[in-house]
């Protein structure tokens, strides 16, 4: 913005006069206009990655829980009283419930990568040093294989650590997301008057329904795969499969409806009309901007849950994809 009004920029801009569109007229107006959507975007910035510095440590509490556990795992393995889940506390009785859900279905759908996948397959194969043929091996074998050389720890603690770091960073895809998106509210205000106020509701709306259908779905994982005795072979398998597909996009749609929630809410806040109508007593905004508020609050309370819990959940089967599978070959190259 310096820069531009440095090289006069927003005086060419207002010679323009476009017809049919009520734009400033002198220069020092679209300074302004640039200066105030300028601090919108930092103040929503702000708000945003406040939300996901509690998805980071959300992400980092869980990690370490998972090293805590794994260790302790160990420390049972050398005991000989590693099989015990009854007295467990309930991170270690999860964890193994998890991890023997994984090398059983896990471990079939690797399997099926001899065919399907037969580069990643026999990945796997070399680096856990087997003796048995890529070609021959049978699945037994494999679990075996995969029972001594697979951290199933350090996996879920990369997986979470990717999400967390999916969300951190706004990816390309997202940023193109918003910006078609922003492209067109900007068509729907200059055609249809569609303004912020307008479309407020919904974002609020899209906002908690998003973030609680995250939180109910990971509950309902969580629950079938710690009381089904084969969650993958069950009709909840089937929307495994499905959502094994889309919990990328799932992470996507998230960032995109938090970005618009804290740029809509920066932007009330930075807006001295909007105070002056709120001390003019205007109930429906002060409604508003409490539920902006209201919003903002459950979200920056739940985000160190939703995101690595839902990562989690989403790195077994059956909800396992090709983001999945890679850091299973990853973490088995490295060492396990």
């Amino acid at each position: 913005v310096w820069c531009l009004n440095q090289f006069e920029f927003f005086d060419w801009l207002a010679d323009l006069h476009p017809d049919g569109v009520h734009a400033p007229t002198e220069g020092p107006d679209y300074l302004h206009t640039f200066e105030a959507v300028h601090m919108q975007l930092f103040v929503g910035m702000v708000f945003y990655f406040a939300l996901a510095f509690r998805a980071v440590q959300g992400s980092c509490a869980l990690t370490r829980e998972l090293e805590v556990v794994r260790n302790t795992w160990i420390e049972q393995l050398k005991a000989g009283d590693a099989g015990e889940v009854i007295e467990d506390k309930p991170a270690l009785q999860r964890f193994k419930i998890w991890r023997s859900h994984f090398m059983q279905a896990g471990v079939s759908q690797v399997m099926s990568w001899r065919i399907d996948k037969p580069d990643s397959f026999y990945k796997v194969v070399e680096s856990m040093g087997s003796m048995h043929n890529p070609s021959d091996i049978t699945e037994e074998q494999l679990r075996t294989s995969f029972q001594g050389c697979f951290s199933f720890a350090t996996y879920l603690a990369l997986c979470v650590s990717e999400a967390c770091e999916d969300i951190v960073e706004l990816r390309t895809a997202s940023m193109c997301a918003i910006v078609v998106i922003k492209g067109l509210l900007a068509f729907s205000f200059r055609y249809m008057h569609v303004d912020i106020e307008a479309i407020s509701p919904f974002i609020i709306g899209g906002s908690v329904l998003l973030a609680a259908s995250i939180h109910g779905t990971t509950a309902t994982v969580k629950y079938n795969l710690e009381h089904s005795e084969d969650p993958s072979r069950s009709s909840f398998g089937f929307c495994g499969r499905f959502f094994g597909t889309i919990d990328w996009f799932v992470l996507r749609m998230l960032q995109c409806i938090l970005f618009f929630l804290c740029y809509s809410f920066a932007g009330n806040i930075t807006d001295a009309t909007f105070w002056r109508r709120i001390g003019e007593g205007e109930p429906v905004l002060i409604v508003v901007n409490l539920c902006f508020l209201l919003t903002f609050i459950v979200l920056a309370v739940s985000m160190s849950q939703t995101v690595p819990d839902f990562s989690t959940v989403m790195a077994l089967p059956p909800f396992f994809g090709s983001f999945n599978e890679a850091l299973v070959v990853h973490v088995l190259e490295v060492g396990g």
